[in-house]
């Protein structure tokens, strides 16, 4: 059993604009449809508006929600991390789509209502996207990207897909699901490789039966300093782990001005990134473990904390505090269908009869699955992650067939004759 078995993640990020660096030969399997609009910057006063809040809350709570279902949900003896932002703005771009009591148990879901997310998602969104660079080194950067890819036979609604590329900043592009299935996978593995800067290189195996599939990534890096790596204790520290003790040298984070928090069961503090990005770390109390004390309540409540009680004006006393914590990766790779199904209360989505989405669609659809894949690593440099969310759309039914003129033939094998066998990606078995 690895070290921090479970450790979770948010990626929240803040500011500017962003590069697309070009994606391979793979992604000439899928034609590009639309570009998103253009990201914007977001003004002051819009990060003031009541609707823009009223997001970031519903955001905050998702966030919470989620991650302490997929802990509870999760079984794998590695250490943990999911992306709740990616889930949340994934399932945005469902709500979209979706229409009837789909589109209000996804709303529901992310704790927002239709108004509220489809006038402030372009604000939410924009003001995750940042980049900084020295030359031609990549300093720091947070980068979302939402995408819709569609079978080339499908029919959506164009005013559909122009919400999606207005609203919620979502590249579209068209793949032949149906016949070169594997190609198509290709397609979305490669955009997904260059949007996360190779952190998730892994096929979906989306099947030939695919409709339409929405899609978010998030990548995120940045540097503990300005310049120069944290330093290690020069000591070693025990580290206990259920039956098992290790001795290890851990990293020095920066003093922050601030005393820990203590909440039930557990105390907090954080550290951060040259860019303002905080790793915040929750440490049960003795006699407690991470299962005790990881818990959605106790999650919103650190994300809440804003003050960490630095200043002692009584006593004319500044506490500064700083964090020792070991390097680490994490990771998460899995349906989430189930978790979504179970806690938060989306069915009628996953549900072929009942699903509804008739914003998009111009026939019955449903969600087949929802895939979502993240990965974190921090080391003595600062932290890099990537998070993928893929929600896999199935028709319920066959498109109209009456455009296309059927020809009959025949082909015989009455002759000796060869054969080959291939996997679902081509290779000969």
């Amino acid at each position: 059993m690895k070290l921090f078995r479970k450790i979770s993640f948010t990626l929240f990020a803040v500011v500017l604009a962003f590069s697309f660096s070009s994606c391979g030969n793979a992604l000439s399997n899928a034609v590009l449809l639309s570009v998103p609009a253009e990201i914007r910057s977001v003004s002051y006063e819009e990060r003031q508006k009541d609707g823009y809040k009223t997001l970031l809350n519903g955001a905050d709570d998702f966030s919470a929600n989620f991650t302490a279902a997929a802990f509870d949900d999760y079984e794998k003896p590695d250490n943990f991390v999911v992306s709740p932002v990616s889930v949340f703005m994934a399932l945005s771009l469902a709500a979209e789509c979706a229409a009837g009591n789909t589109r209000t148990e996804i709303l529901s879901a992310l704790n927002v209502d239709y108004e509220t997310l489809s006038e402030n998602f372009a604000a939410f969104f924009s003001n995750l996207c940042f980049e900084r660079k020295n030359g031609n080194k990549l300093i720091a950067k947070a980068l979302p990207t939402n995408s819709v890819w569609i079978d080339e036979r499908f029919k959506t609604k164009k005013e559909g897909l122009s919400s999606l590329s207005e609203k919620y900043y979502c590249y579209s592009y068209s793949a032949d699901f149906k016949n070169k299935i594997s190609k198509a996978n290709a397609a979305i593995r490669q955009f997904v490789k260059e949007r996360t800067n190779g952190l998730i290189d892994k096929d979906f195996n989306l099947s030939n039966e695919t409709a339409f599939a929405l899609i978010n990534t998030f990548y995120l890096k940045d540097a503990w300093l300005d310049s120069g790596d944290l330093s290690f204790t020069p000591d070693k520290y025990d580290f206990k782990e259920e039956t098992v003790e290790k001795k290890i040298n851990l990293l020095q984070s920066l003093y922050k001005r601030g005393r820990k928090y203590v909440g039930k069961n557990y105390t907090s503090f954080y550290t951060s990134t040259t860019h303002g990005y905080k790793l915040k770390f929750l440490l049960p109390d003795d006699g407690f473990s991470v299962n005790d004390v990881f818990t959605a309540e106790n999650l919103k409540e650190i994300n809440s904390v804003k003050d960490y009680d630095g200043i002692d004006d009584e006593n004319r006393l500044i506490y500064m505090t700083r964090c020792l914590f070991p390097e680490f990766k994490a990771s998460y790779d899995g349906s989430i269908k189930s978790l979504l199904s179970e806690k938060t209360g989306i069915k009628d989505f996953f549900d072929k009869d009942l699903c509804d989405l008739s914003a998009i669609s111009e026939q019955p659809t449903y969600c087949d699955d929802a895939i979502h894949a993240a990965v974190l690593k921090i080391d003595k440099t600062g932290l890099e992650g990537a998070a993928v969310t893929v929600l896999g759309m199935k028709a319920t039914s066959v498109g109209p067939e009456d455009e296309y003129k059927k020809v009959y033939e025949d082909f015989i094998l009455d002759r000796p004759f060869g054969f080959i066998v291939t996997s679902p990606e081509n290779v000969p078995l």
